[in-house]
């Protein structure tokens, strides 16, 4: 039995009615109806012929319908077997992938800048002028030398800058000397004289200075002579010393009429 057809309005009326049914609006956003498509219109039955005469004609086959043109393969097979598939028209079929953009094409690197050309010589305004020329042949001009002065009228030359020193020679320095004058003790009326050599006191008969004081030791102290200064020197006795009446502690600078006590000697000291 065949189906009747359906006039254009229906078909518009069908198809707008299924656009806003649930399973098209449940269809993926790549699923789209083809432009252009219509469904399939069968044709209207031809006429039957008037009835004649003799055993009927035998009916005329019924053309079968154009199939619709399949439509494209979406890009998700496993959706395309399911049942909202399956429920969709023949004019509706899954959108066309994209094609992928173009590369960019490469950027060509730029062009090498043409070095500047030098602008062109000024005219000269006189053709008989000397053309200056920007560097000079053989570097800068040098001044002029000043002329030579006679050997005669040359001043003469005292002393050279550079020229070393003559040394003369040197002067002596005075000698330091000194008197040791005993003023009391065991050895009052002694002297001693004191020079730039260093100079031992005791009672060993070794010592440069030689007393016979019980109290001082068997050497007792030093002198000797620092910076053009006469300095007393103890050499750890058992009485010590003393100048003007302060001890000594280790060494202590002379000064010209100070008195030294050394035992039970006092010694003036006189120096010159």
């Amino acid at each position: 039995m065949n189906e009747t057809p359906k006039t254009p309005e229906e078909e518009a009326a069908e198809r707008e009615a299924w656009e806003k049914s649930l399973t098209a609006g449940s269809l993926p956003t790549w699923w789209k109806p083809e432009d252009g498509a219509q469904p399939a219109v069968q044709p209207p039955p031809a006429p039957a012929p008037p009835a004649a005469q003799g055993p009927p004609a035998p009916a005329p086959p019924a053309q079968a319908a154009p199939q619709a043109p399949a439509t494209a393969p979406g890009p998700n097979p496993e959706w395309q077997g399911s049942l909202t598939a399956g429920e969709l028209p023949a004019w509706w079929k899954a959108a066309e992938p994209a094609p992928p953009a173009p590369a960019p094409a490469p950027a060509q690197p730029p062009a090498p800048m043409a070095a500047a050309a030098p602008p062109p010589a000024p005219p000269a305004s006189d053709p008989a002028a000397t053309v200056q020329m920007p560097h000079p042949v053989g570097g800068p001009a040098m001044p002029a030398a000043a002329p030579a002065v006679p050997a005669a009228a040359a001043a003469p030359s005292i002393l050279d800058n550079d020229q070393r020193t003559m040394v003369l020679g040197t002067y002596p320095a005075a000698q330091l000397k000194a008197e040791l004058n005993i003023k009391s003790g065991p050895d009052a009326g002694t002297k001693f004289g004191l020079g730039p050599e260093i100079a031992y006191l005791g009672r060993a008969k070794d010592n440069q200075l030689v007393v016979n004081d019980p109290a001082t030791s068997r050497r007792h102290a030093r002198f000797e002579v620092r910076d053009r200064r006469f300095i007393l020197v103890d050499l750890g006795s058992a009485n010590g010393c003393a100048v003007d009446g302060v001890r000594v502690v280790l060494e202590q600078p002379l000064t010209n009429g100070c008195t030294i006590a050394i035992g039970q000697n006092q010694i003036e000291v006189a120096i010159s």
